[in-house]
């Protein structure tokens, strides 16, 4: 019998902070307040670099928002003996998903099954993101959100206090050092802001609307910086990441 958590009751009145994998994280030594959200959220392999940068980026990872493509361009190995080490309580990952972002009431596709395997055999964990819900963010972006993006409104879906989101810059900053280091960063980063499935304007627009109606939003000022830009315009990367 698997050992599910109740998100609801976990998530409710919670303080929350989601990391994503910019280098702009490593400009500041936040650790000490990452950790001191009551949950902290990670995405991918985003567990991977709190060992080497803890007080940049912290040592907690509370919940784990995962694609389970088990590339290392994608969501990594799922290492569950890992993640229990580092005190991850649940996997949280997308139902089956079109190019262009509509969600079906089924797991993921095949590139994800021995990852979906690994856990269902286990006692670990873990949530598929309701269908309805991923099509109402997708059909509100205009395209299917990355999963970083969708973790941001699936935590936003419930009664939480607050949610701080740093590390996410929609690909204007390149990843940072041991994340995907496999890569050539400057030329993944231009694919990946330049995607056709995760149209980063549309994501960034939409964002840009949520942080105005929804106060529960904060930003580090990185990603303020960004969202008061009138369009998402790489040029500005020297304004925008300056200390």
């Amino acid at each position: 019998m698997k050992n599910n958590i109740d998100l609801k009751e976990f998530l409710d009145n919670k303080s929350v902070v989601i990391v994503g994998p910019a280098s702009c994280v490593l400009k500041n030594k936040n650790g000490s307040f990452i950790d001191s959200f009551d949950v902290v959220v990670r995405v991918n392999r985003g567990v991977e670099p709190t060992d080497t940068y803890p007080e940049y980026i912290g040592q907690r990872c509370d919940l784990l928002y995962n694609c389970l493509y088990e590339h290392p361009d994608n969501g990594g190995i799922i290492d569950l003996k890992y993640f229990s080490k580092k005190g991850v309580k649940s996997i949280i990952y997308h139902p089956k998903v079109s190019f262009q972002g509509v969600a079906s009431n089924s797991p993921p596709d095949m590139l994800a099954k021995q990852a979906l395997n690994k856990i269902q055999k286990s006692k670990y964990s873990s949530h598929m993101i309701d269908y309805k819900f991923y099509n109402s963010i997708s059909k509100q972006t205009k395209c299917r959100p990355n999963t970083g993006y969708i973790a941001i409104h699936h935590l936003l879906s419930y009664n939480i206090k607050n949610l701080f989101i740093t590390g996410y810059t929609f690909y204007m900053d390149t990843f940072m050092a041991g994340y995907k280091d496999h890569v050539d960063k400057d030329t993944f980063n231009d694919k990946c802001f330049n995607s056709k499935r995760h149209n980063q304007m549309n994501l960034f627009n939409h964002l840009k609307e949520c942080r105005q109606n929804d106060t529960r939003i904060e930003c580090d000022k990185y990603l303020n910086r960004i969202l008061d830009l009138h369009e998402l315009d790489r040029s500005k990367s020297a304004d925008i990441f300056k200390d």
